[in-house]
């Protein structure tokens, strides 16, 4: 009976043995299950973070709509005009000849560093500007069109780091949802670097007052240029400021907000042909048609225009139902230039108002 007795018990212990181990793993096993509980819990917080991320950067809402840009490079477009128009009638009665070494000194850095048309700068130096100014206002309306321009879509201000040609590559291989929202990410993050707005404002305002300078010392105004400086950047202070603030509010519209497509201000170089499906000849008789065999240079750009780009899925020839991306263009508004053709015209009896004309015509 005895030994009946330490069987039982023998066999209580290795069932409470067995109940030991079942229940460990059984403890295991809810642990494993929790943690693992916890650990899809983090995983799904994390990829909602994630989902809500690239939802947000994958957006392609809005607000600005093209007309809104429109507006502002039309703005510019006569601002520049009328602080040109007015540069070049205050210092009439000023110009003269044979200009300082320190205008044919910048001249030459204009020509070298800045594109500026040799044509334009020979006849600036040699043409009478106290009896009509017209060729000072063009010359003007070129320089700080092209300053402003580089304005409207500079991503570094001149830093020189190549970001352009970056995202140029960037536009081959993404659609636009992603490329545009890279751009407007770039911009925003660089600026931080690049300094706060007001002074971005305040550099941009010298540099336009400097092309506004180079161009009255290249027409002869006496002076050296530091005191002509200081005189410009006196009587056109507001003028230079609501253009530079214009310009950088285009900068930043077109390239933090916009992200559905790229608008861009188009500026055409002097010495490009002149092509009529994508300028306007400032300085043509609209009531006469003439035919050429070869299409003149530009000379200068005197209004900027306004180009759209949107890169586009495209089906591959071929029948394998491929696809590919292409970047496609629109042209909102043509730029207005000069054409060398026109210094012929300035050299030719202005006859019946001819030089006066075309003067309006800019207005």
């Amino acid at each position: 009976m005895v030994k009946d007795l330490k069987e039982h018990l023998n066999e209580a212990e290795l069932k409470a043995q067995r109940s030991e181990k079942r229940m460990a793993c059984l403890e295991h096993s809810l642990s494993a299950a929790q943690d693992q509980k916890r650990t899809t819990a983090v995983l799904l917080e994390t990829r909602t973070a994630e989902l809500r991320d690239a939802q947000s950067y994958l957006n392609m809402v809005d607000d600005v709509p093209d007309r809104e840009v429109l507006r502002i490079i039309e703005k510019l477009n006569s601002m520049i005009f009328q602080t040109a128009a007015t540069a070049s009638d205050t210092f009439q009665g000023r110009y003269q000849n044979p200009q300082s070494p320190e205008a044919e000194e910048t001249g030459r850095q204009l020509v070298e560093r800045s594109g500026f048309s040799t044509q334009l700068r020979t006849a600036l130096r040699s043409v009478n500007h106290n009896d009509d100014a017209i060729l000072v206002q063009m010359a003007l309306q070129g320089a700080m069109g092209s300053y402003t321009g580089f304005l409207c879509i500079t991503w570094d201000f001149g830093a020189g780091k190549g970001f352009e040609s970056v995202y140029a590559r960037v536009r081959k291989q993404e659609p636009q949802s992603v490329s545009g929202r890279w751009r407007a990410m770039s911009r925003t993050h660089l600026k931080v670097l690049l300094g706060d707005e007001q002074e971005l404002q305040l550099w941009g305002e010298a540099g336009l007052a400097g092309k506004l300078t180079d161009i009255l010392l290249i027409c002869g105004v006496p002076g050296t240029r530091r005191r002509l400086l200081a005189e410009v950047r006196s009587t056109f202070s507001e003028s230079l400021h609501e253009i530079v603030r214009l310009a950088l509010h285009f900068q930043r519209v077109t390239g933090e907000s916009i992200v559905s497509r790229d608008l861009s201000a188009v500026v055409a170089k002097p010495g490009d042909l002149f092509d009529p499906e994508r300028m306007v000849d400032e300085w043509a008789d609209p009531k006469s048609i003439y035919h050429v065999v070869q299409s003149p240079p530009v000379l200068c750009t005197t209004q900027l225009g306004l180009l759209r780009q949107e890169t586009q899925h495209c089906t591959t020839s071929g029948g394998a139902g491929g696809t590919s991306l292409v970047v496609s263009s629109t042209l909102l508004l043509k730029p207005h230039v000069i054409l060398v053709t026109m210094l012929d015209d300035l050299k030719q009896p202005q006859e019946g108002g001819r030089a006066h004309a075309s003067g309006d015509a800019l207005r």
